[in-house]
C-alpha cells in the first residue's frame, strides 16, 4: 500500500460532517423551540407530519446501514463499488442523512422551517469537504473512479440510474 493509499480514512469525512450537522442543529432545534413556539406544529397536521417524518427516517436509515456494510467491505478488500446504493449516487451515507434521516426528523418534531438545516449542510459538504474526501479515490483508482464520478451524482440520487435497476 502506497502512502497515498494510507491517507485514505475508513470513514473519509463522515465523522467531521455528522459533528457539524449535530453542533449546528442542536442549537438551532432548541432555541427554535424555546423561543419560537409559533413555528412548532400543533394543529391537526401535527400527526400527518410525524408519520412522514417516520417513514423518511426509517427509508434513511435503512438506505444509510446498506451504504455503511456495502463500504466496510469495499474498503477491506481495497475495491471501488459502483453497483447498489453507490450506484445512483456517489456519497450515498451522506445523501440518505440529507435526504431523509434529517428532514424526517424536522417533520417528526414537527418544525419545518428547519428544513434550511440540510440544505446549509448540503452545501457545505459540496463545496467544502467532497473534494478531500475524492481526491484520495482519484488517486487510488484513476480512470476507473473518474468515469464513475462523471456518470453519478454525488448526493442527489441519478434517477435513470434508478429508473434502471
Amino acid at each position: 500500500m502506497s502512502n497515498k493509499d494510507s491517507d485514505r480514512t475508513l470513514m473519509g469525512i463522515g465523522p467531521r460532517t455528522l459533528l457539524f450537522s449535530m453542533i449546528f442543529s442542536l442549537p438551532v432545534i432548541l432555541f427554535t423551540f424555546l423561543t419560537h413556539p409559533k413555528y412548532v406544529i400543533r394543529s391537526t397536521w401535527k400527526v400527518p407530519f410525524r408519520i412522514a417524518g417516520a417513514i423518511l427516517i426509517s427509508t434513511g436509515l435503512v438506505f444509510h446501514l446498506l451504504s455503511t456494510k456495502t463500504m466496510l467491505k469495499a474498503y477491506k478488500n481495497n475495491e471501488l463499488v459502483t453497483t447498489g446504493t453507490y450506484g445512483i449516487c456517489r456519497h450515498p451515507m451522506y445523501s440518505a442523512e440529507m435526504i431523509a434521516i434529517l428532514p424526517g426528523v424536522v417533520l417528526f418534531v414537527g418544525m419545518p422551517i428547519l428544513l434550511l438545516v440540510p440544505a446549509i449542510i448540503y452545501l457545505t459538504f459540496r463545496f467544502m469537504t467532497m473534494k478531500r474526501e475524492e481526491e484520495p479515490l482519484c488517486e487510488i483508482f484513476g480512470d476507473e473512479y473518474l468515469k464513475y464520478r462523471a456518470e453519478v451524482n454525488a448526493i442527489l440520487p441519478t434517477l435513470s440510474r434508478i429508473a434502471f435497476r
